[in-house]
This record gives C-alpha cells, sequence and structure tokens, in this order.
C-alpha cells in the first residue's frame, strides 16, 4: 500500500487477494489507520472470529487483504448512513462479507443493535437464542432502505463479473440458514465434545449436516 494515498473520511471493502471478493466492509475518519487495525487480533477493532481467522488464513499464506475506497467524504457527516448502506446492498447482492452488524457504529446516538448483542452472547458464554429473541433479530432486518446512489455504485462494480468456483460457494452459504459464525461454532462444538443431535437442534439443520460441517465435507472455504 505504499504510494497510495488514502482520503481522512472514507468507506472502505477488505478484498481477498485469492479471488478479489469483497469479504468485509467499514468506514473510517482516521485515513489508512482504521483499516490496518484489522490485522491486529489483539485490538477491538477485530473482535470478530470469522474476519480474525479469515485475516489469520491469509497470514500464514505470506499474504494480507487488499483495502478499496468504495466511497470518499470531506467529513464525517454521512458516513455511518453510507457504510449502511454499502452493507445492505453488498449483502443483498449475495457478497459473503464478515460483518456482523448493519454498520454506523459510533456515531452519536447509536446503539448496540439486538442482532449484535445475541452474537456476542452466543459467542462468548454459549448461550442458545431464544424464539422471541430469533423474532426480533428477524424484524431487526426489515425495513431497511437502501440508497439508489449506494445500489448503482455497488452493482457498477460488479457488473460483468465472473464469480469462482469457491466465492459462488461462499455466496451460497451466505444465502443459507447458516452464517459462517454458525458454522466456525459448530465445528468448535464438535471438538469440545458437543453431541452432534443437541448441536443439530440448536441450528434447526439435521445431524447429517453437523458431521458433514465438523469433517469439512461442508462449506471447506470457512477457517
Amino acid at each position: 500500500m505504499a504510494g497510495i494515498k488514502y482520503p481522512r473520511f472514507f468507506v472502505y471493502g477488505l478484498v481477498d487477494p485469492r479471488d478479489l471478493s469483497l469479504r468485509y466492509i467499514g468506514k473510517s475518519c482516521n485515513g489508512i489507520t482504521v483499516p490496518n487495525r484489522h490485522r491486529r487480533t489483539n485490538t477491538k477493532i477485530n473482535n470478530n472470529p470469522a474476519k480474525r481467522a479469515w485475516v489469520k488464513e491469509l497470514e500464514n499464506l505470506g499474504r494480507t487483504y487488499q483495502v478499496q475506497v468504495l466511497e470518499e467524504f470531506v467529513s464525517n457527516d454521512g458516513l455511518g448512513q453510507a457504510e449502511r448502506d454499502w452493507i445492505a446492498q453488498a449483502r443483498h447482492l449475495g457478497l459473503p462479507l464478515f460483518n456482523i452488524t448493519d454498520g454506523g457504529e459510533n456515531e452519536p446516538g447509536a446503539t448496540m443493535s439486538i442482532e449484535l448483542r445475541a452474537i456476542i452472547s452466543r459467542t462468548n458464554r454459549g448461550t442458545i437464542k431464544s424464539p422471541e429473541t430469533r423474532r426480533r433479530m428477524s424484524e431487526a432486518k426489515k425495513g431497511h432502505v437502501v440508497s439508489e446512489e449506494a445500489r448503482r455504485k455497488i452493482g457498477d462494480a460488479t457488473k460483468g463479473r465472473k464469480h469462482s468456483a469457491d466465492t459462488r460457494a461462499k455466496m451460497s452459504l451466505s444465502r443459507s440458514n447458516l452464517s459462517v459464525a454458525n458454522v466456525i461454532d459448530i465445528r468448535a462444538g464438535r471438538i469440545a465434545g458437543v453431541d452432534p443431535k443437541e448441536l443439530a437442534s440448536r441450528y434447526g439443520v439435521s445431524r447429517g449436516t453437523i458431521y458433514n460441517i465438523a469433517n469439512r465435507q461442508k462449506w471447506k472455504h470457512v477457517p
């Protein structure tokens, strides 16, 4: 990244250098400093286990993610909304993002979403989401309107692009009932000795699916 001049305020994407797929979207009010923090596994900005595993996987290959400027700003006004729009549109297109929130955090008046609270709770304490929590998480995703500008920009960026078999598999996963975090949790659960029947009930899949995930017969691309 030497020689590249980055703006101070911008929405950025982290790109996998192996297939040029967009894997994470964030915002920065401090130039390239914020995107670079994702390489530091002990910092608050990298508290996402799936993203952390991806960064480590690239590191083990002697590589690192690429930082792409998605949209520039002259100040932080509108930055959070733009981040939310980019994330929403990327998810709509089926891109395999590691984002676990809808974006816009750390703005005045911003609060932690119900979905993020549930993910943190499950990750830290192994709790199971109740039907009521699942309902509220589903409702929290409804009604989000993506700006036409964000739709146009992402549409232009992906127009005519041919996806590799690996990328298509990741996009398929993003549209399935299981998330990347779910797959990682299932594998961790089997290593810890959790019964496949319990995991199958927890995530609403068959025991065969649990075995295939644990044995990496399915979702092989997930670390």
